[in-house]
């Protein structure tokens, strides 16, 4: 695989000169989920925590975009800053310690895509790749052949029938709709055909939407956080709050409870 196949992503500088923000309110915080910004710095609510991102490479390999980002509140920045977030398995990713050699990305270590061959077996072909300072993460071994038969780490997306599965330790857990599929900023390039090992996993629970995400459900837009959905009245308060319309997916959101609206 050779250099000339890395895109090369925007910055944050250059996002938020085109992204002019509305003010965030003072004294409410942004659900688990959501990417604030805040004086030029981007942050990922957790829980009760501020997450960080190092690079805009890092926050776009984790499938999150620009249109998602919204102001932060004074709430949003009292909450304390731990770590920053990890590279998403299942990424690939250029190690700028050598700008040559590109890792696949699993379980927090980085494994070597040594043979330029893999690249069309592995799906890769047609991926962005991300670039990254990748010296924290602990390194692996090279991609071979076995990662065609064993069954592959948790993140992998594994196709079984036309079925997406996400692999987890328990087993594989299937997306319901394109539309979950897609909250958590996956795409169909990333996919692997499953192989005789994967068939032998259970599968459990089935995913749900990303936290964070927004949907657009017959007309309705929600907000989703957990198994809750907060719902906007209007457009101009959808708006007013700093969401972009290309935030919004089409999608159900049945068997989500509503927990609220914003005006």
């Amino acid at each position: 695989m050779k250099s000339k196949k890395i895109t090369i992503l925007f910055t944050f500088t250059l996002v938020i000169a085109l992204f002019p923000f509305q003010i965030g309110a003072a004294g409410e915080r942004h659900m688990s989920g959501e990417v604030i910004l805040n004086s030029g710095t981007v942050y990922l609510i957790s829980g009760n925590e501020r997450l960080g991102f190092r690079s805009a490479d890092e926050f776009l390999a984790d499938g999150y975009t620009f249109d998602m980002v919204v102001p932060a509140t004074d709430a949003d920045m009292a909450l304390p800053y731990t770590r920053d977030v990890s590279i998403r398995d299942g990424s690939l990713v250029l190690d700028l310690a050598d700008n040559q050699t590109i890792y696949l990305i699993y379980a927090g270590i980085a494994r070597p895509v040594a043979i330029p061959a893999f690249a069309g077996t592995l799906g890769t072909e047609q991926r962005i790749v991300y670039q990254a300072d990748l010296s924290l993460y602990a390194r692996g071994a090279e991609i071979s052949f076995d990662f065609f038969y064993a069954a592959r780490p948790k993140g992998s997306l594994i196709d079984n029938s036309g079925t997406v599965y996400l692999a987890k330790d328990s087993g594989l857990a299937p997306f319901p709709s394109e539309a979950i599929f897609r909250s958590h900023g996956y795409n169909f390039d990333m996919v692997l055909q499953v192989n005789p090992a994967e068939m032998k996993r259970p599968v459990v629970e089935a995913m749900r939407y990303r936290d964070g995400s927004i949907i657009d459900d017959a007309g309705t837009v929600y907000l989703i956080a957990g198994v809750e959905k907060w719902g906007f009245k209007t457009w101009e308060g959808y708006l007013s709050r700093g969401y972009s319309p290309k935030a919004i997916l089409q999608g159900t959101t049945q068997g989500y409870i509503l927990a609220g609206t914003y005006e």
